[in-house]
């Protein structure tokens, strides 16, 4: 039967492995200010069947869904595979700080039901993949195993097939409810009830993100309750994070300019700057409104930005013990006003910042917060092109 399975599924015009797959850059965002960390890892949904971006996929629709139900900005980092097994996801994240998110989210058992594992291997298997997720996540860090939707139509498979492969999965779910039932902040979000795995597609990502939302969100709508303890930044590893980007004394770059004019724009304000925080210096790839330069360390207001993964801002920098009596503050056209939002490596390092600057005190809202976001988000997939490993 498994030797057969396997030829249907690489060459069989039918197969969901020939559908289009994402081909874009394994991150996802839903708007907003305090952004929840999640990672989705796993195969079977989370793959992005049927769509070329991860963004009109399961991962997508699910970001923009926690977001409005939460109240809160998610983003979500992508480790999936279309074979990715409990056992092959469990080595995956054996190597990923797992401790800079608030949630992670399993969508395993696809592969296995397909080739009817036995229970006992899913037992095992599923029980490893959770003990490394306990173990290298923060405390407080929120675990749901998304199960798999019934699978309907979808496979071509015949109707006494799919129902093995129905009541297998179904066997996988009831070994890893036994397994969290009694663990604190983990959870399997039951998908089997509904026949939803009828085609791939953007149509089919929206209902499933529609099912699995709601039990996320309902823990992550309180950012007390699920922000896990603060990670302690190892410096050292930081800064090989920042110089393996390459971006450290570069040439202007066009695209970095016309992100911060926009930036300064929006904001109507007169300064806006990317900037990198190197071992004892702040470095500006890009200035507008005044001339970037390189400024000790522990001078920049962005070396404080990059110490939390949300935006940092002081209304009137006078008011503010640390920079009130700066260069920068009590200078001429000194900065009265700041905005920062981190800007990240693709390991989750906070390497720099997108700042909004004035020369007068200022208010700035939620939805200034949310834009602010939005643009770094911009800088990072610029500077991450070329560098994920």
């Amino acid at each position: 039967m498994r030797p057969f399975i396997g030829l249907w599924l690489h060459h069989s015009v039918n197969s969901w492995e020939r559908s289009p797959s994402p081909v874009d850059s394994p991150t996802v965002h839903g708007a907003g200010v305090d952004a929840v960390r999640v990672l989705l890892s796993g195969s079977g949904i989370a793959a992005g069947y049927g769509t070329v971006t991860h963004d009109l996929g399961f991962a997508g629709q699910l970001a923009r869904r926690l977001a409005v139900l939460s109240g809160r900005a998610v983003d979500i980092e992508i480790r999936v595979s279309t074979t990715m097994t409990a056992k092959s996801c469990a080595a995956e994240l054996a190597s990923l700080a797992l401790d800079r998110f608030d949630a992670i989210v399993l969508v395993v058992g696809t592969v296995e039901a397909f080739e009817l594992a036995s229970t006992g291997s899913w037992r095992r298997d599923i029980a490893e993949l959770l003990e490394i997720v306990r173990r290298k996540s923060a405390a407080g860090a929120e675990i749901f195993v998304v199960s798999m939707p019934m699978i309907g139509s979808a496979t071509l498979f015949p109707d006494a097939f799919n129902s093995l492969v129905q009541y297998q999965s179904r066997q996988f779910t009831a070994i890893t409810a036994e397994l969290v039932a009694d663990e604190p902040h983990s959870s399997v979000i039951r998908l089997d009830d509904f026949e939803t795995l009828r085609s791939t597609g953007t149509a089919s990502a929206e209902r499933w993100a529609s099912l699995a939302a709601p039990p996320i969100s309902e823990v992550l709508r309180n950012p007390s309750e699920v922000r896990p303890e603060a990670r302690v930044v190892d410096e050292t590893e930081r800064q090989l994070s920042l110089d393996s980007l390459a971006i450290l004394d570069s040439d202007p770059g066009e695209a970095f300019d016309l992100i911060a004019s926009i930036a300064r724009d929006l904001f109507d304000v007169p300064m806006a700057a990317i900037t990198f925080i190197d071992d004892d210096r702040q470095w500006t790839k890009s200035a507008v409104g005044f001339v970037g330069s390189v400024i000790p360390r522990q001078e920049a207001f962005c070396n404080v930005t990059i110490e939390e993964p949300r935006h940092f801002v002081i209304e009137d920098t006078r008011d503010d013990a640390r920079f009130a009596d700066g260069p920068h503050v009590t200078g001429p056209g000194g900065v009265k006003f700041y905005a920062g939002y981190p800007i990240e490596a693709p390991d989750g390092h906070r390497v720099g910042a997108l700042c909004v600057m004035d020369d007068a005190p200022r208010r700035f809202s939620d939805a200034e917060a949310a834009l602010l976001r939005n643009l770094a988000l911009r800088v990072q997939e610029l500077l991450w092109v070329g560098a994920r490993p």
